[in-house]
């Protein structure tokens, strides 16, 4: 059995000017774009989409572009500016240096532990002067 639920209903009061914009709005505002995150797939939404290829110049600042996500291997082909592809190398520079982190995190971390291992040992005595 299906159940109806109530759809909230939203009114606005919105005061016009004589040249048709709304009271609380500027004379002129500039576009704004909503500038896409490349870097996530849209078949498994996860973060790791990287450029495969420039396919063409389409005009001033635009390029058509073949994406992959080296998680699930979607390929996505598709035009797209200057500023777009700039957020997305930002946004790569970005992932590699969180890697690099992660790897020199991972390394100290092992080493401190070799470290307390081989000193373990030699309270333990389980390294003799022999054995270098």
């Amino acid at each position: 059995m299906l159940e109806q639920v109530p759809v909230p209903c939203v009114r606005f009061n919105v005061q016009m000017r004589w040249d048709g914009l709304p009271t609380d709005q500027p004379a002129r505002r500039p576009a704004r774009f909503e500038v896409p995150d490349l870097h996530i797939c849209r078949a498994c939404e996860r973060p790791f989409v990287v450029p495969q290829s420039v396919l063409d110049v389409t005009g001033q600042d635009e390029y058509l572009m073949e994406l992959r996500c080296n998680n699930c291997g979607t390929v996505v082909v598709g035009t797209h500016g200057e500023e777009v592809l700039e957020a997305l190398d930002r946004e790569l520079d970005r992932q590699s240096a969180d890697m690099a982190a992660a790897l020199e995190l991972w390394q100290v971390t092992r080493q401190i532990e070799e470290i307390d291992a081989f000193a373990h040992a030699l309270q333990a005595g389980h390294i003799l002067p022999e054995d270098f």
